[in-house]
């Protein structure tokens, strides 16, 4: 059972504001159309029986057409897709298959339209990469230390996220926190088949093409965000990276991606010391909200009773999402290992899961004997 963080002092350090903060830039798929192209009715996929011929190689695709399918007013009848032999590009099916592509990401999502519909989509999976089609637990991996690859083999899910959103309507972005990214896609802090879901501002984007009367309230805080000076200008697509490690040292480290994310970084502390971290916080939902961040130090990796939070604390609006660097005062504890865990909470949601609203950092800190 998590606990209610004990609100002891708080400590606002302006140096450490290093926050980047974007607004809604979503891009839609217009060609012609201003409002964006989209479906009026089910698209009806149709997996190719020799690319996918068992529930183990479809889940994957029907797991993240689910967390699409959550945001907006769309609503695909996923359990009716269906099953070809044939596949083509040439036919009237909408299909999924492995095949050749012309493409260093690994997949394609080719779109036909008319009168500012959506009327046909193919989406093929590079038959030159070897897929993997579980999650990271099922590998043994920590969800918050996961990018695209393990075992020499690509993660299917974060490919089939972006070009099922590129179905929805959806195009690259080159400035924002999004599944629409290339590079080392977000895993969150959900059950296993969830982890891989829309980030704000690609449900910015699903909701302006379907809107919908419903709400969302849901807070989530990522390892990874997209890293502005890394842009494929041809494709109009930023990449996204890991964030660094959180550890001790010196001062914040000047590289959001770099290895540690302090100056003669350390993993050995005392009580007083400092520890430097940076890490993304996201609201899933429809209004701006105010949050505080917390740091906790626990024997595990989940944040539970009995476990120590620093004194320092930060609170500030969150529209859509947040990469920021904060230092973090290590509490009174006795000489061990702790797992640092960031966790950030809202009054302001009620309905929050906070399955999703924390994230353990890459390694334990040690606080040494004789502090």
């Amino acid at each position: 059972m998590l606990k209610p963080i004990r609100i002891l002092y708080l400590v606002l350090i302006a140096f450490f504001f290093v926050d980047t903060a974007p607004s809604f830039a979503y891009s839609l798929w217009t060609a012609k159309c201003p409002s964006g192209r989209k479906w009026d009715s089910d698209p009806k996929m149709h997996f190719s029986s020799v690319s996918f011929p068992d529930p183990w190689h479809r889940q994957p695709i029907y797991d993240v057409a689910d967390r699409i399918d959550q945001v907006g007013g769309h609503h695909w009848n996923i359990s009716g897709w269906g099953m070809r032999d044939s596949i083509s590009r040439n036919n009237t099916y909408n299909e999924l298959w492995r095949g050749s592509i012309d493409d260093s990401t690994g997949g394609l999502a080719a779109r036909r339209g008319r009168n500012c519909k959506i009327t046909r989509t193919d989406i093929i999976f590079s038959s030159d990469q070897d897929w993997a089609h579980g999650w990271p637990a099922y590998y043994g991996m920590d969800f918050w230390t996961e990018g695209s690859m393990v075992d020499g083999q690509a993660y299917i899910r974060p490919t089939a996220l972006h070009e099922l959103l590129h179905m929805a309507g959806l195009n690259h972005t080159d400035n924002q926190f999004a599944m629409m990214n290339y590079g080392t896609r977000a895993w969150a802090n959900l059950a296993n088949q969830k982890q891989m879901e829309p980030l704000p501002d690609d449900r910015q984007g699903l909701r302006a093409l379907y809107p919908s009367p419903g709400g969302e309230e849901d807070l989530a805080v990522y390892s990874t965000y997209h890293d502005p000076e890394q842009v494929w200008e041809e494709r109009k697509v930023t990449y996204q990276e890991m964030l660094c490690a959180t550890t001790a040292g010196t001062g914040i480290a000047q590289d959001p991606f770099g290895g540690y994310c302090a100056e003669n970084a350390s993993l050995e502390v005392c009580p007083g010391d400092h520890v430097y971290s940076r890490f993304t916080v996201a609201n899933h939902g429809l209004q701006s909200i105010t949050v505080m961040e917390a740091m906790w130090f626990s024997e595990d990796q989940v944040p539970d009773v009995g476990d120590e939070i620093s004194n320092t604390l930060y609170v500030r609006d969150i529209t859509e999402d947040y990469s920021t660097a904060r230092v973090f005062e290590v509490p009174a504890l006795a000489p061990g290992s702790y797992h640092m865990i960031v966790r950030v909470v809202s009054g302001a949601l009620a309905d929050e899961d906070y399955q999703n609203n924390w994230i353990p950092m890459r390694w334990p800190v040690t606080v040494k004997n004789g502090c």
